[in-house]
């Protein structure tokens, strides 16, 4: 494997659950690699501090920033345009903000998935931005029910599109084969939400959500057999309220 280390950088999300005998400086082929308190990696920010508020949290929001520009200019412009059509703004929503909203959930979002609740959803910015756009897009007033807005729109809540995009990356990893470090990162990151509750690791918010959905009754659901080293893809999808 081909490293450049110019670019790269080791970030310790538990610092504190470091063993004393491990060195803080890391090496690869002779060459050290330097500590930093956060990374961005592909557009995703990874930070140091401890927790559910370290960690790939802050990535989010920083999506939800971007997305908040997208939309600013999406207005500018239909304005010029002098557009107004709701399914054509709905329609430069899916197209413009939502990508961008989106961009790497399938690395960030369990984080926040994992409190989802099966009649309201997931509440938080990053659904408002949804629903306050079809809003103004409709011109009705922003105390209008979300449910009336995204069904007039047949359009799904934001959450359910990232744990749509969550299973998907959950099932081509689950298809690898066993040999694949990818996989077996996968398989004991899942050891670990079911060996110790209050992990704050990827599959720890991802199986949760599965769990308060209704999609499995456990987090042990996705292993076969009680193998413990061989997953289960998943095909169910939460979608208005419903397990499909």
């Amino acid at each position: 494997m081909e490293v450049n280390t110019s670019k790269s950088a080791v970030v310790i999300f538990n610092r504190n659950h470091l063993h004393p005998e491990v060195s803080d400086k890391w090496y690869f082929n002779n060459t050290e690699i330097p500590i930093k308190r956060e990374f961005t990696y592909l557009g995703i920010l990874f930070v140091d501090v401890h927790g559910r508020n370290g960690g790939i949290h802050e990535a989010c929001d920083r999506q939800l920033d971007s997305a908040t520009r997208v939309t600013h200019a999406v207005w500018k412009r239909c304005a010029e345009l002098n557009m107004h059509n709701p399914n054509t703004l709905s329609y430069l929503y899916g197209t413009l903000v939502q990508p961008v909203l989106n961009y790497g959930c399938e690395i960030w979002a369990p984080n926040r998935l994992g409190t989802v609740n099966r009649q309201s959803g997931l509440v938080g910015k990053c659904e408002t931005i949804h629903t306050k756009f079809l809003k103004r897009a409709l011109g009705v007033k922003q105390s209008t029910s979300n449910c009336m807005i995204l069904e007039d729109f047949h359009r799904d809540p934001t959450w359910t599109q990232w744990l749509r995009q969550c299973v998907n990356f959950w099932n081509k990893i689950v298809s690898r084969k066993n040999d694949d470090l990818v996989k077996k990162a996968l398989i004991e990151n899942v050891q670990l939400t079911l060996t110790d509750s209050r992990s704050c690791c990827w599959s720890h918010g991802f199986l949760n959500c599965l769990v308060r959905i209704g999609v499995i009754e456990h987090p042990s659901d996705v292993i076969v057999d009680g193998s413990g080293t061989i997953l289960k893809t998943i095909y169910s999808l939460y979608k208005h309220g419903r397990c499909e």
